[in-house]
């Protein structure tokens, strides 16, 4: 293995460690919390003796400095600190973060006096150093997130051939199921989105909705390609993926499916079976986070398309946000990624996001929003690893598909840019509070479905409540 890629493994698993270790230590009772990091800390030492090798070129000062300065920009414009216009997500972000801030640990619900269940990760660190601090502040956070996405852009890089070109269309693409949501479907009448939400766009745009996720998601498939293109260990992959559980679980299921598809595509299917019994050493982590996820009041939403009421209403609605973005990337694969097992991989990833596409969970339908994410950077990262300019030319008409694909990322730039802390020009954008919301209960009567509010309360009578939570 390349030295710039041990460096970056270890970093990686580094990031992703450092809040589960708090998860660890104050959502858990003595002993398990004990436990937990005690087995945290063995697993820990031997996965970094797994990872070394030889050197290889350096990425140099020069490529490192613009990727700090690319990090920052890409870190503030997402909305993290509150200076730049907002998704309506950080209503959510910010009441989560500051409830954290105010708060002993574990965080419970005010109506109930029970444990909030919710992938906490992402929000941990920055929680806790602020506590030690004794006041709130947005530069902690934005140096935390800073760093999740400068290892994200480094990847990036690294990956895509030490291209900045590359790196900017992977971010960009996949934006046509917006563009023509927006741009033709509602010119047609009124297109009931809710009806069947498939909430998709750009890995950028999608940043600025959900960093939370996003995050450990591009860094655990960063590794992932990786290990699969050059044919390296994809044990490294294990840890890393169930640090990832804790901030997020929607995201993992996608990351496994393309995981194991990807395996087979490339030939290494053989090796499925020794994975996973090299991941049973793992479950110590895994089954207490899962005790965690399942002492939720849960419900919800939960459907199949085709099987679901109102069919007739929510087809229509399903086929016009999901084929536009599915047609343009099946054009993009087909006339700019060349390599056979490549291909492949990336038509049926394309097919698994149509099927997932086809299934509600959730009242904003969390799995398809979430795991689109997975199958959007599998696609785009082949699209942009394989791009040269020369397609552009003998084949022009790709010039307006590519152009719609990114339309919507400069949109949201633009918006960003025209409504800041220092520009103000497009007063419907919003900058949200950090504390807008008191605390998650206040964020939820407020704002959220009903559903939602309960869901994310522990029951009293979990397996987590009775033997596990630290009271």
């Amino acid at each position: 293995m390349h030295r710039i890629s041990s460096r970056l493994i270890r970093c990686t698993v580094i990031y992703l460690l450092a809040p589960n270790l708090l998860f660890f230590l104050y959502w858990f009772r003595f002993p398990v919390n004990g436990l937990l990091l005690a087995g945290t800390g063995v697993l820990l030492y031997f996965y970094l003796k797994r990872v070394s090798g030889p050197e290889e070129r350096p990425l140099g000062w020069k490529a490192l400095a613009i990727l700090c300065v690319l990090a920052l920009a890409w870190t503030l414009l997402a909305g993290i600190g509150n200076l730049v216009a907002q998704a309506l997500d950080f209503q959510g972000h910010n009441a989560k973060l500051y409830n954290l801030f105010t708060s002993p640990w574990p965080l419970l619900y005010e109506y109930n006096a029970r444990e909030v269940i919710y992938y906490f990760s992402f929000y941990l660190v920055p929680a806790y150093l602020m506590k030690l601090n004794g006041q709130y502040s947005n530069l902690v956070l934005i140096v935390w997130s800073w760093s999740g996405y400068m290892l994200v852009l480094t990847w990036a890089f690294y990956l895509l051939k030490r291209s900045f070109l590359r790196v900017g269309i992977f971010l960009a693409l996949g934006e046509s199921a917006v563009f023509f949501n927006s741009q033709v479907f509602r010119r047609l009448g009124d297109f009931p989105q809710h009806e069947w939400p498939v909430f998709m766009g750009s890995l950028f745009e999608q940043s600025s909705w959900v960093p939370n996720q996003f995050l450990p998601t591009l860094l655990v498939l960063s590794i992932f390609i990786h290990q699969l293109t050059r044919g390296l260990d994809l044990k490294l992959l294990v840890f890393p993926l169930v640090l990832s559980l804790t901030w997020g679980v929607f995201p993992a299921i996608g990351m496994a499916v393309v995981i194991v598809t990807g395996m087979i595509i490339y030939g290494r299917a053989g090796e499925i079976g020794g994975l996973i019994i090299y991941s049973l050493r793992y479950l110590l982590l895994v089954i207490p986070v899962a005790l965690f996820y399942q002492s939720s009041n849960g419900g919800g939403v939960s459907e199949f398309l085709f099987l679901t009421n109102r069919r007739l209403v929510k087809i229509p609605v399903w086929a016009g946000q999901i084929f536009p973005q599915v047609l343009v990337f099946g054009t993009l694969i087909f006339f700019f990624v060349k390599d056979r097992q490549a291909r492949l991989y990336s038509f049926c990833v394309c097919g698994i996001l149509l099927v997932f596409s086809m299934f509600r969970v959730g009242v904003y339908n969390d799995l398809v929003s979430r795991t689109s994410i997975v199958f959007f950077t599998v696609i785009v990262f082949y699209v942009a690893l394989s791009f040269e300019t020369q397609v552009l030319k003998k084949v022009r008409w790709l010039v307006p598909v590519l152009l719609i694909d990114v339309f919507f990322t400069f949109y949201i730039l633009g918006d960003k840019l025209m409504h800041n802390e220092v520009m103000k020009i497009d007063k419907h954008r919003e900058i949200y509070r950090h504390d807008d919301n008191k605390s998650i209960y206040e964020y939820f009567k407020k704002y959220a479905h009903e559903q939602e509010l309960i869901q994310y309360s522990s029951k009293e009578d979990s397996f987590y409540q009775k033997y596990l939570a630290n009271h």
